[in-house]
């Protein structure tokens, strides 16, 4: 893939050199203006790329595979059990409380329901 990237370089290179003195000798019209950017745009992605492909990356992804032979192969906890144990009782604990609050507003209603009966039997 390297040596395919390097090919079209020199081609591209090519056709710039093919294309003529561009300077201020030689009055430019806006297509060729254009061809001339995209053609520097190219070349800007090409190296890039090529300078991607380098030694570096090739070491980066043998230390990367490295710290990856030993690893299981799912996914581990993120949380100890005393953790998890804490968020549980947390829970459990607001759960119990909203349902403390659910029979108290309950009760009430209850109770206010029982005093609107006895007063209408009076």
């Amino acid at each position: 893939q390297r040596q395919m990237l390097r090919e079209e370089r020199v081609m591209l290179e090519h056709m710039a050199a093919r294309a003529g003195p561009s300077g201020p000798g030689r009055p430019r019209g806006a297509r060729e203006e254009m061809e001339e950017e995209a053609r520097q745009q190219v070349l800007e992605q090409l190296r890039k790329v090529a300078g991607d492909l380098g030694a570096s990356s090739v070491a980066n992804k043998r230390a990367e595979l490295r710290a990856q032979v030993f690893q299981p192969g799912y996914n581990l906890p993120t949380r100890t059990l005393a953790e998890q144990a804490d968020i549980e009782i947390a829970d459990a604990r607001r759960r119990e409380e909203s349902e403390r609050a659910a029979r108290d507003a309950e009760a009430a209603r209850v109770a206010a329901l029982r005093g609107e009966e006895d007063e209408v039997e009076l």
